[in-house]
């Protein structure tokens, strides 16, 4: 049992070797033409296209009046523009302008996800962010149908973890198995 465990260890300390992006929980702010409210969220940056890019997701996001929830689905942007604001300190500033689709969510399984029917919506983002803090402004502009709605997402975040990503092997009395798995490790 010992050396299971031992071996299970040494394939974490392994595994943590692929640094993947940061998850800052905190909460976002929500107003739909002016009228919202707030509700609690993850957003993960992970690495772009090269060191001056990241990649921002919101994942599962809905819209809700209390009462009643409207899912609309994950929102991923990718190539958002990442450039340090002083080179003396930590801060870097987020900045993109473009069209994405939103994607259907993943929880809860059986929502009907609305975000995929609207197809593609213009996004406007700007935001900050250092190893223990996230603050966004999202501007999401949708004309579907001549809805002409005004979605206004705002982050703050309350803690931020560092993510990794790989896939597990385990392979116990000569029997191997592999799991895609993702780590949160906190930043102090």
């Amino acid at each position: 049992m010992k050396k299971l465990l031992l071996s299970a260890l040494c394939s974490l300390v392994a595994f943590t070797a692929n640094a993947q992006g940061l998850l800052f929980t905190g909460n976002l702010e929500v107003t739909v033409d002016g009228k919202g409210g707030s509700m609690p969220a993850e957003v993960l940056l992970t690495n772009g296209q090269d060191e001056n890019h990241v990649n921002l997701s919101i994942n599962n996001f809905r819209l809700s009046d209390g009462a009643n929830d409207m899912y609309i689905g994950n929102i991923v942007i990718e190539g958002v523009n990442a450039e340090e604001e002083n080179p003396e300190s930590d801060l870097i500033s987020l900045k993109c302008s473009k069209n994405i689709t939103i994607q259907p969510g993943t929880e809860p399984k059986d929502a009907e996800w609305l975000g995929p029917m609207l197809g593609e919506i213009p996004v406007v983002l700007e935001g900050k962010y250092d190893a223990e803090n996230m603050q966004l402004n999202v501007n999401i502009d949708i004309d579907f149908q001549t809805l002409g709605q005004i979605i206004n997402v705002k982050f703050d975040s309350e803690d931020c973890k560092m993510m990794f990503t790989d896939d597990l092997k385990v392979t116990v009395n000569g029997q191997s198995a592999t799991q895609p798995i993702s780590v949160f490790l906190g930043i102090a």
